[in-house]
């Protein structure tokens, strides 16, 4: 399954399972990771009583002040036009590592009707992501 930047990648869907999309923030493109992580998604979705039907991705930390969300938007969008109820997304770190965009966030889903679904398995953490950002800019936490 392949993902790019505010686009979706299409899965198969199941008719006896609830519809479901996914979300997924990547520190640097890379698509065999990307695929990794939405096979993780649908994966978990299907055990779960879920169809992930497609996967959103947006490139970038989302912090306050560099917020690119045009995967986020086309995943909001699509949820209202096609009333799926659920989205799967790896860990909150995933939606944003600003406490306040990840709010605005959950609101904006909960607003559309959509439940957020958050892997409880989570490989990493934001002080490991905030690290690996500061890290990839030259930075030190």
């Amino acid at each position: 399954m392949a993902s790019n930047s505010g686009n979706a990648a299409q899965v198969t869907k199941d008719a006896a399972m609830t519809a479901a999309v996914a979300y997924v923030r990547t520190l640097r493109p890379d698509s065999v990771r990307l695929e990794a992580v939405a096979d993780r998604l649908c994966e978990y979705g299907t055990r779960h009583g879920f169809t992930v039907e497609r996967v959103f991705c947006d490139d970038g930390p989302n912090v306050a002040g560099s917020l690119d969300q045009s995967g986020f938007l086309a995943l909001v969008s699509e949820v209202r036009r096609r009333e799926v109820r659920a989205v799967v997304v790896p860990s909150p770190a995933h939606l944003s590592l600003s406490p306040e965009v990840r709010r605005w966030m959950v609101r904006m889903l909960r607003h559309v009707g959509a439940q957020l679904v958050v892997l409880p398995e989570v490989a990493i953490g934001v002080a490991q992501i905030e690290a690996l950002w500061s890290a990839d800019r030259g930075q030190t936490t």
